[in-house]
């Protein structure tokens, strides 16, 4: 990945703190507008925004379109923003601050990452995946936002999405191998006949995502919801887990092999025709 040339024009003199208006999270020109006018104003107003819940980081704020070209971004507080078609040639950024906030549409290779402790893997990561090609790990993308990301028949490896977006993420016929997924969203996810093997989804939340036809092989599940997920004809094999939400599922037609799922929530699942060979069990 080709670094940027220098650093970028200086950053504003610092401000007061927290400006007297605050922008709404969707306000993208004002964000842009504060982040140019007082960097730490916009920092202040960044970490004012609400909590996200259980998994962390904050409620997404968005600067998607703006132009950004060759400002110095690092310690301004750009963490879990919508950067979707921004402009960004030039920039200097903070690598893991970058990598909470949605980048689809974004010319990651154009960014500067100055400083002994940034991870250009991890961009390099980050741009594959958002192109739809092959990716192979190890590498860490801790609180990645892929949400919404379009990637039919992916093939993805041994990459660390612990605590990542994915809400929405269309990943039908995908193969997914030794993921590490441990507290992920994957909300509303798009799987259907996509295999994942050796998948960590422990404390995931898969709630109303469609794994139709999909198949499930020696991943964790244990404290994942997959409350009114779709399920139908799927295969779950060697997979033992407790508390899994299956409340409001469709398991219809769905095959459990070796597998154990015990207390788990079971209120509203359809289990119409679900087979359980090989000694598993599936138990609320």
């Amino acid at each position: 990945m080709a670094g940027a040339s220098g650093l970028g024009p200086a950053p504003a003199p610092v401000a007061s703190g927290v400006p007297s208006r605050v922008p709404s999270l969707g306000a993208a020109a004002e964000w842009a507008a504060l982040l140019r006018r007082d960097r730490s104003a916009f920092k202040a107003a960044s970490e004012a925004r609400a909590p996200r819940g259980a998994a962390g980081g904050r409620a997404r704020a968005s600067l998607a379109g703006q132009d950004l070209r060759g400002l110095d971004l690092r310690g301004c507080g750009l963490r879990d923003f919508d950067l979707s078609d921004t402009l960004l040639a030039g920039a200097t950024v903070d690598g893991p601050a970058l990598c909470t906030c949605r980048l689809a549409g974004v010319a990651l290779d154009e960014l500067g990452l100055p400083g002994e402790h940034q991870d250009p893997g991890a961009l390099r990561t980050l741009a594959a995946l958002w192109r739809g090609l092959a990716v192979e790990g190890p590498t860490l993308l801790f609180g990645a936002d892929l949400s919404g990301i379009e990637a039919t028949d992916a093939r993805w490896s041994h990459l660390n999405l612990e605590g990542a977006r994915l809400e929405g993420a269309q990943l039908s016929g995908a193969r997914l191998v030794g993921l590490r997924l441990v507290g992920a969203s994957l909300a509303g996810a798009d799987l259907r006949g996509a295999e994942l093997s050796a998948v960590d989804l422990r404390r995931a939340d898969l709630s109303g995502a469609d794994l139709r036809g999909a198949r499930l092989v020696a991943c964790d599940l244990q404290g994942a919801s997959l409350q009114g997920a779709e399920l139908s004809g799927a295969q779950l094999i060697r997979i033992s887990a407790y508390d899994v939400n299956l409340s409001g599922a469709r398991l219809v037609g769905a095959r459990l092999e070796r597998s154990q799922l015990l207390g788990c929530a079971l209120g509203g699942a359809e289990l119409e025709g679900l087979r359980c060979e090989a000694g598993s069990r599936l138990e609320g």
